[in-house]
């Protein structure tokens, strides 16, 4: 008995539960375990030693040798961004999500953004990818800021969409400012697409201080939106040879290789 109690304890402590729930299931456990042993007249435990083996789970806060560091998404880009620890974050606030190790990761930015749900204990739930993001002019726009701004306006209008992506324009061919452009399908095209246009360049303000103060400032002009032809994200992926559930078409890239192919395929 004393061996397969120690064997489950070292079981326990190697995976650093913390404030799992099993934590308190283990307690239990324990207690039942050494409250018949007693009965038996064959003891091996006192409580204080229980105690202090359980208390020991409480302090494991993270695996051993990864220490975890949650950096504020709209700072990943800085130079010296704010590095938090998991005691310091917020909940509802979107992070990237940073890993150090003793196997040679030091400050390595995984590519996720995660937002915490709770606390006590501490949940989280990944929000989306820090790797699509558009910053051709010092923007820093992110997928989980698109999608925000999108979701926003298509319930205000009760417009559908099937998908969409977005890509800057660096050197419009008609002239003017840089603008980011929105490749849409819609499962109906809104019957006033300049107005739709409008209140999603308007969220994406509310969404991006970054994105706010290029269109304040007169260096992008406001997004435009490109609506295109039923299928075509669907024959996009088909000629990628990616076309199923577990491929999807990143919303927002820095260049315009998925738009040029896009449109393409679709004029053709």
């Amino acid at each position: 008995m004393l061996i397969l109690l120690l064997d489950v304890w070292k079981c326990f402590r190697a995976k650093r539960f913390g404030q799992h729930p099993l934590r308190q299931t283990l307690l239990v456990w324990f207690q039942w375990v050494v409250a018949h042993l007693r009965d038996t007249g064959k003891a091996l435990f006192h409580q204080g030693d229980i105690n202090r083996w359980i208390n020991l789970l409480g302090q494991q806060h993270r695996p051993s040798g990864i220490f975890f560091e949650f950096v504020p998404a709209d700072e990943i880009f800085h130079d010296n961004p704010t590095r938090l620890r998991l005691a310091d974050v917020e909940i509802g606030a979107n992070y990237a999500l940073i890993i150090n190790n003793n196997a040679g990761l030091w400050g390595y930015n995984i590519g996720d953004t995660v937002a915490f749900v709770s606390k006590a204990p501490y949940r989280l739930k990944v929000t989306g990818r820090i790797k699509h993001f558009i910053s051709a002019f010092g923007e820093h726009v992110i997928g989980k800021e698109v999608e925000a701004a999108m979701l926003t306006v298509t319930r205000a209008l009760g417009v559908r969409t099937v998908e969409f992506t977005v890509a800057p324009q660096v050197k419009p061919p008609e002239g003017g400012l840089p603008y980011h452009e929105w490749l849409v399908e819609f499962e109906q095209e809104p019957a006033d697409l300049a107005d739709f246009a409008r209140q999603l360049d308007a969220a994406m303000v509310a969404q991006s201080i970054y994105y706010q103060d290029l269109i304040a400032g007169n260096i992008l002009q406001p997004l435009k939106i490109r609506s295109l032809p039923r299928d075509a994200f669907r024959d996009y992926m088909k000629t990628l040879g990616k076309l199923g559930g577990q491929n999807k078409v990143p919303r927002l890239s820095n260049d315009r290789d998925i738009a040029t192919q896009l449109i393409g395929s679709s004029a053709g």
